[in-house]
Formats: C-alpha cells, structure tokens, sequence
C-alpha cells in the first residue's frame, strides 16, 4: 500500500472529508488530494500536520 492509500484510509474510516482535514492541518485541499492520489509526496511538516490530524 502507497503513502497516499494509507492516509486515504485512514480519513476515511474516521470520516473525514478532504475539506475537514485541510482545515484541521492548514493545508490545501488540492495538496492533500495531490498527496493521496501519489502525484506528489509530503513534506516532513506536511505529514507530521496529517498524521496529528489522523491520530497516527
């Protein structure tokens, strides 16, 4: 399993939309649509911000 496959999982079985995790993390929505889909990796703040958010 890719990077972005587990952060998609991981919102999505708590049921958080990209929306929600954008404002929780201060990121774009299109960064974190981006990061999921592999079309670019995460910075280190970028994934420290997302897995705080994710509780991971």
């Amino acid at each position: 399993m890719e990077l972005g496959d587990k952060i998609r999982s991981l919102r999505l079985k708590q049921k958080i939309s990209i929306e929600q995790l954008s404002l929780i993390t201060g990121l774009s929505k299109g960064l974190i649509s981006q990061i999921e889909r592999d079309i670019t990796g995460p910075s280190v703040a970028s994934l420290w911000k997302i897995s705080k958010a994710l509780n991971v």
